[in-house]
């Protein structure tokens, strides 16, 4: 059964490719749900899962034409929407360095930066 729904995607693929435009909506209906349930399992947001799941088909179409006939394009679309992930990620990553004193959120940034000073306490 998993078989038979790889090589339908695989086959709709090789026909969107070679640019029969109602292949789309086949390849979107076998593949857009195991993509959502990839993405939902990693992000936990239904939003950015939605996003994520419209990015990768977006790159597969602008891709299309150099899609390899007879190729796998299962493990296409999950290489796309994992280096999405890993996009995702790095900017969020990056976000949360930019914070610099300053902006709105440098009291956590020095809270979080510097080091906690001792007073002395007289004796």
């Amino acid at each position: 059964m998993e078989e038979v729904w790889k090589e339908r995607a695989s086959a709709a693929m090789d026909r969107y490719a070679c640019g029969d435009d109602s292949a789309f909506s086949e390849l979107y209906d076998l593949l857009a749900p195991r993509l959502a349930s990839f993405l939902m399992r990693r992000t936990r947001d239904e939003a950015k899962t939605d996003d994520l799941v419209q990015q990768t088909f977006l790159q597969m179409h602008s891709a299309r034409r150099h899609f390899t006939r007879g190729a796998s394009v299962t493990a296409w679309a999950y290489a796309i929407a994992r280096r999405l992930l890993i996009d995702i990620a790095r900017a969020a990553g990056s976000a949360s360095r930019t914070t610099t004193p300053g902006s709105p959120g440098a009291s956590a940034w020095r809270r979080a930066s510097c080091p906690t000073r001792r007073r002395r306490t007289a004796a």
